[in-house]
C-alpha cells in the first residue's frame, strides 16, 4: 500500500457527514483521510468563509469498493 495513489471519491456537505463516511469506510478497512478538514469548517463571525472544500480521499485500488459504500448510504 506504500505506492497508493490516493484520489478524491466524493465532496461531503458538512463535516459530519465527512467523519460518518470516514467512520463507515475504515469500519470496511478502507483507508482513507478527509482532505482540507479543517479549512472547510473555517468560519469568521458566523460566515463560512468557503477557504477549501473537503474530499474524501482514498487509495485508488479501493476506490470502487469505497464509492459503492458512500452510494448505499443514499446521500
Amino acid at each position: 500500500m506504500n505506492d497508493a495513489k490516493f484520489i478524491s471519491i466524493f465532496q461531503p456537505y458538512d463535516v459530519i457527514q465527512a467523519g460518518l463516511i470516514r467512520s463507515v469506510l475504515e469500519q470496511a478497512d478502507i483507508i482513507c483521510y478527509v482532505n482540507n478538514e479543517n479549512f472547510s469548517s473555517l468560519r469568521m463571525g458566523g460566515m463560512g468563509l468557503g477557504v477549501g472544500s473537503m474530499s474524501i480521499m482514498v487509495p485508488d485500488n479501493q476506490s470502487e469498493q469505497a464509492i459503492e459504500i458512500i452510494q448505499q448510504l443514499k446521500f
